[in-house]
């Protein structure tokens, strides 16, 4: 008893240390521009050793065009030869230097990260490696052969996958049109379809300057930090100022698409359209989120569908933000005889949730969680770049991290329940089912 009380003084005493040393540091954030105007955040760390740096552009999949998957393969290449080096001569740089460098892409925005140690020789020749990768692609053939044939095998492996499939088929009947329906690796059909110089085009259009922002976490000076950035994106060209991505179309009424996979669960998938990054009710619904089904073993969710009636394996939900309004979205899975019955039991349970909102002592539990988990997500330099990042990207604001804790603490039950009420419709919802249950003859089970 005495051990675990002495273990939870430890820890909280950890967390009040963590929160006030981070606080200093996300106060003392240092902004400036590079020569040629890429706008750079950094922040001064102690972690014994490390930096990160991440250049993102916006470049994600939202820019594709007809040509679906095209960000994803131009972000696998970035990271392939250059003008100067072969691909494997790449790799030996790398490890000679002893970095870690990679690459992605998601519906907004695409990206290459590089960690490298603090020593200042190791600093100017990787933050050379890096600013040649990201401004002197070579496009060679038999590096986009490799990475368009990586990405159709993906393609297949999801393809087979009814999680996998429910999720492609729930973004497509949300979306319609608009650019965040397809996946971000894109179809068989358009992947085929795609050239190497619709790759290079969609490089020299998008990454550029103009579309570019810069991340520094680490043990540098400022001084370090702003020759790093200048020596990273130094060949960097201008590119082409992306468009903004126009707003989707919520759905005006309820919509259900059944699809037939052959397999002994179905996989269930019921939501609408939600909020942006930017939207003021994001924590709220973050907060309300965390009663409904987005905290394990004690949201409403599990513990009705999963626990008391045993409908299904798995039910969960969550707010998903993006630059343009993301999906509010419920799954689970579940035995294919009891997926009609998850599915009007979990529709019954979020009508009530929204018509009669949450109590106090349910989100002063969501609170407590959100608060808890916090630091974990701000431990390491790693987790501290990808929040800024994010931060940068979606220009929440310096101050977005450093109160974040007296902003989820500070929203009322009714500031809650109003927002509740506005972004999560219960009687406009798409509901999507992937399995068995939509199969004929023996594969229906």
């Amino acid at each position: 008893m005495f051990t675990k009380k002495l273990n939870k003084l430890i820890f909280i005493l950890g967390c009040l240390v963590f929160n006030s040393t981070f606080a200093a540091s996300w106060d003392s954030i240092e902004h400036w521009h590079t020569k040629n105007d890429i706008p750079v955040s950094f922040i001064h760390t102690d972690e014994p050793g490390i930096v990160d740096v991440v250049i993102a552009w916006r470049a994600g999949s939202a820019y594709d065009g007809d040509s679906k998957g095209l960000a994803n393969i131009t972000s696998e290449l970035l990271t392939t030869a250059t003008d100067n080096l072969e691909t494997e001569q790449v790799a030996e740089k790398v490890d000679d230097l002893g970095v870690s460098i990679g690459e992605g892409a998601d519906r907004d925005m695409s990206w290459v990260n590089m960690r490298m140690l603090s020593d200042p020789e190791v600093v100017s020749r990787a933050s050379q490696l890096f600013g040649d990768l990201i401004s002197s692609m070579k496009f060679s053939s038999k590096d986009f052969n490799r990475v368009k044939d990586d990405a159709l095998a993906e393609i297949k492996a999801r393809e087979q996958s009814p999680s996998s499939v429910a999720i492609m088929t729930f973004f497509k009947a949300l979306y319609g049109n608009h650019p965040y329906a397809s996946p971000i690796v894109g179809t068989t059909n358009t992947v085929k379809l795609i050239k190497n110089s619709e790759v290079h085009d969609f490089y020299n259009k998008y990454y550029g300057a103009k579309n570019a922002k810069i991340s520094i976490v680490g043990q540098l000076t400022s001084k370090q930090a702003k020759l790093l950035s200048n020596t990273i994106s130094a060949k960097l060209a201008k590119g082409q100022l992306a468009q903004s991505i126009s707003e989707p179309k919520a759905l005006t009424k309820s919509m259900v698409v059944n699809k037939c996979f052959p397999s002994e669960q179905t996989h269930s998938l019921m939501g609408n359209l939600a909020v942006s990054y930017i939207n003021p009710d994001r924590l709220k619904l973050k907060l309300a989120n965390g009663v409904l089904g987005g905290n394990d073993f004690t949201s409403m969710l599990y513990k009705e569908i999963r626990d008391k009636s045993g409908l299904a394996y798995s039910a969960y939900s969550a707010f998903i933000s993006n630059k343009v309004p993301g999906p509010f979205i419920m799954i689970m899975q579940t035995r294919n005889n009891k997926a009609q019955a998850a599915i009007n039991k979990t529709k019954n349970i979020f009508d009530g949730f929204v018509k009669n909102g949450v109590t106090k002592s349910a989100i002063d539990g969501s609170v407590n969680d959100v608060i808890n988990s916090f630091p974990l997500s701000l431990a390491t330099n790693e987790s501290i770049i990808s929040q800024l990042v994010t931060v940068d990207f979606y220009n929440l604001g310096d101050d977005y991290l450093s109160t974040y804790v007296d902003k989820i603490k500070s929203y009322s039950v009714d500031q809650i329940n109003t927002a509740l009420k506005q972004w999560a419709d219960s009687k406009q919802l798409l509901t999507v089912t992937v399995g068995g249950i939509n199969c004929q003859g023996e594969n229906k089970k």
